[in-house]
């Protein structure tokens, strides 16, 4: 193996590595620090967001496991080259940005229904009735469960209010 003379040089593994997982090793740090800060909720309140987090973090860490075991993440999928580079963020960053603006807009059911049915119709091709199916469903499931099982109220946009 050879090693750099540059002092906090990486090694060639480790620093392949890192190029490799950059994003998954930060996700994983992220997840970290907001698994620490709920560790302040009550006992009642953080049992959600620990076992989002925990389940998060564990699949992280079999991830990074496998990548440094030597098997790719996606084992039997054939690897496409990255050729677009950060131009392929620009589009994911536009999708969640109008999320966040349906959500703002129309609250927690209506955002979401809507952007599910923009996101599945016209970037994953979906056929109109799919869409239609899946983001109804959406709705339903997250007003049964927030709305009915927990007694959640929801945030109702800010149009809400002009009705």
């Amino acid at each position: 193996m050879k090693v750099s003379n540059r002092p906090g040089a990486m090694p060639g593994f480790w620093r392949n590595y890192w190029s490799r997982n950059r994003i998954t090793i930060s996700l994983g740090v992220v997840t970290c620090i907001f698994l620490a800060d709920s560790l302040q909720l009550g006992r009642a309140s953080a049992w959600v967001p620990r076992s989002i987090l925990l389940t998060t973090l564990s699949l992280i860490v079999l991830l990074l496991g496998r990548e440094l075991r030597g098997q790719s993440a996606g084992a039997g999928v054939t690897a496409i080259p990255d050729t677009k580079g950060i131009v392929s963020i620009v589009p994911a960053l536009g999708w969640i940005g109008a999320m966040l603006m349906m959500v703002w807009l129309l609250g927690v059911s209506m955002g979401l229904m809507l952007f599910c049915f923009g996101y599945l119709r016209w970037y994953a091709n979906e056929s109109w009735s799919m869409s239609g199916v899946l983001a109804c469903s959406l709705g339903l499931f997250i007003q049964g469960v927030f709305g009915l099982l927990f007694k959640m109220p929801l945030y109702q946009g800010v149009l809400s209010a002009l009705t």
